[in-house]
């Protein structure tokens, strides 16, 4: 009920303040951005960085997978992006991992809740081509998004071709090092109030072997993935209906600890909806169903059930209020010589989540707030809330405006079903009742703009996590003989990361552009080994691209990442081992034979670095991409 009562006071005090209007003028809109605050908005106007990854950037790294494009984004490293094709992976942001961070497709959050980790979705299951841009926002977004959405969202932005008034069909194809070939295609177009996109892709490659570690027998570890998609927009007028459904599936070898094995992963999505415009208004209503079928010693099925709708009012240039109301209904299915078989009527829970948020201005200042209260099957009620006020002082300079930016977020983690319900060989159910994972973010920045040809962000961070969610190992004798199962529990201390994130972009002549990002993680107090491993202290990106001619564009992309601390998982009891920095340089060149015809080369790892992301598992080593792209 306390809680219940902060979430109502907090809206007062939120609507309290936005009352205030101005008449200052409209901003000057360089770029659009919506994931911060699920509305269109310029970055000036809001006190967390947006770093987008748009069309022209997709292209630019045409040849590389989703996790390697990820891994060029400032203030994000991803741990086994270099691995054999499927491997397991982690997004590590602001000392948090796979749990604390939350994936979108085109704003709907997407995870497989039988996966040992929170809010894990397969990212390999992605094909770069599908998409139209990337959105990171490194910070909270719990009250917009809920659970996971902790360090880092990730908003994946698919294609639609809906302006097409003629048919739009584009098909690429591409080949290169380890047996790799890829195919893309897809058909877009507009007729009368009827807008539709059906895209497809396929990929397989013999790939490299997936360990590394003295003795091993090292052979191929290959697969294949296949993507289809459809998505259709029927206009009314003020009234748009769209609907979308995707199937996704990866088959890949790995090296299993008893012998070589096969995983397979397929996920199909469906998503129904409408927007009505009224006024200055806009409502929107979604319901997605993801399914998770893998199989990897054992079968696992998960279902997702989200429903969301919201309400945006635009009172005037100063005030707009974004209400909405979430449900979530979670279950899965396992079957395997580690879990037997379970019901899925016994691993399920579900929730229901009103959240509001609103963004006021007055003069320069601005003011971005929003709350999320959960009421959630298994657990006490949960309450998070978001204040972000900053300061835009226009005209410093010629065209040069600089933002003061400053952001208080709080954040949620359920934990899994798996973690709930798991009672097999080696795991018991904890018969204590768990609570969610918490955090605390606190930070604090500056943004420089010089025109559209300068873009400056310098950001500290200052995050705190309590209840986190660890695993108890199991206790053996002398013999190897188990005495007593691992088990799942809630720590009752906290962990500690604070750092800073600088990125620049220079874009001094239309034909060359240029810039570089750093990122620094200190682990102030962790609890656990597991929270520190991969993490790096240090971590440098640079890029520098540029056009010779009107038709050529070649660019370079260059990365740094600091030793690291990981375990070696092969040798009991798993001691800490070190992994060294290396640097990575990678060539992309791109050239249009025609206004219908691209031809691309994408050269990987150009300096051949022996390097490990997870200790024992091989990297790829120097390797290149060579692509077409047609459009008709």
């Amino acid at each position: 009920m306390n809680k219940l009562l902060f979430f109502v006071a907090f809206l007062a005090f939120g609507f309290g303040f936005s009352q205030s209007k101005s008449s200052s003028d409209s901003l000057v809109i360089q770029d659009i951005v919506v994931t911060a605050t699920k509305t269109k908005v310029s970055p000036k106007q809001i006190g967390r960085v947006v770093h987008v990854v748009d069309s022209a950037d997709l292209q630019n790294m045409q040849g590389k997978n989703i996790l390697e494009i990820l891994k060029s984004v400032p203030g994000i490293e991803i741990g086994g992006s270099g691995n054999a094709f499927g491997s397991n992976f982690s997004i590590i942001s602001r000392g948090g991992r796979n749990k604390n961070a939350l994936v979108l497709i085109d704003g709907i959050p997407v995870f497989d809740p039988s996966q040992i980790e929170n809010n894990y979705y397969d990212l390999n299951l992605v094909n770069p081509s599908s998409l139209e841009k990337i959105e990171v926002v490194n910070s909270g977004g719990s009250t917009l998004y809920g659970s996971g959405a902790d360090a880092v969202v990730i908003n994946l932005m698919t294609k639609k071709n809906y302006s097409n008034e003629k048919p739009l069909a584009q098909i690429g194809v591409s080949a290169g090092s380890f047996g790799t070939l890829d195919t893309h295609y897809s058909l877009g177009g507009k007729k009368d109030k009827l807008s539709y996109n059906f895209r497809g892709s396929y990929l397989k490659t013999d790939g490299i072997s997936a360990i590394n570690i003295a003795g091993s027998d090292p052979d191929l570890d290959g697969g294949d993935k296949h993507n289809l998609g459809v998505n259709f927009q029927y206009d009314l007028g003020k009234t748009k209906l769209f609907t979308d459904f995707n199937f996704n599936q990866i088959i890949a070898q790995y090296d299993a600890f008893f012998g070589d094995d096969k995983y397979t992963s397929q996920n199909k999505k469906h998503l129904v909806g409408l927007e009505n415009t009224h006024g200055a208004g806009l409502f929107k209503a979604t319901a997605q169903y993801l399914e998770t079928q893998r199989d990897q010693s054992g079968e696992y099925t998960s279902r997702v059930y989200l429903g969301q709708a919201e309400e945006y009012f635009k009172f005037s240039e100063e005030l707009d209020l974004l209400v909405g109301y979430e449900l979530r209904s979670e279950n899965y299915f396992a079957n395997s010589s580690f879990s037997g078989v379970t019901s899925a009527r016994e691993n399920q829970f579900s929730s229901h989540q009103p959240y509001v948020q609103l963004q006021a201005k007055w003069k320069n200042l601005n003011l971005v707030s929003s709350a999320r209260y959960v009421f959630h099957s298994a657990f006490e009620d949960a309450f998070v809330y978001h204040v972000s006020p900053s300061y835009l002082f226009k005209n410093i300079a010629k065209d040069t405006d600089l933002s003061i930016r400053s952001s208080l977020s709080t954040a949620y983690i359920t934990p899994t079903l798996y973690q709930l319900f798991t009672d097999d060989l080696y795991t018991e159910k904890n018969p204590a009742e768990f609570s969610p994972e918490n955090s605390l973010t606190l930070e604090g920045g500056i943004s420089l703009y010089v025109g559209k040809k300068f873009t400056l962000n310098g950001t500290y961070f200052n995050r705190t996590t309590r209840d986190e969610i660890l695993y108890r190992n199991g206790v053996y004798d002398e013999n190897f003989s188990l005495v007593q199962r691992g088990m799942y529990f809630n720590s009752t201390g906290k962990n500690q990361y604070d750092g800073v994130e600088v990125d620049f972009q220079y874009k001094p002549f239309h034909f060359l552009s240029f810039g570089s990002s750093y990122t620094y993680t200190n682990l102030k107090n962790v609890q656990s080994v597991a929270q520190s491993l991969r993490i790096p202290t240090h971590k440098i990106s640079g890029f520098v691209r540029t056009q010779p001619s009107k038709n050529l564009n070649v660019g370079l992309q260059y990365t740094y990442v600091d030793q690291r601390e990981d375990q070696d998982f092969f040798t009991w009891p798993y001691p800490l081992v070190n992994l060294p920095a290396y640097h990575l340089l990678d060539f992309h060149s791109s050239y249009n034979i025609n206004k219908n015809t691209t031809c691309f080369l994408m050269l990987n790892n150009l300096l051949n670095q022996n390097y490990q992301e997870v200790f024992g598992y091989q990297t790829k080593g120097r390797n290149f991409m060579l692509g077409l792209n047609f459009t008709f």
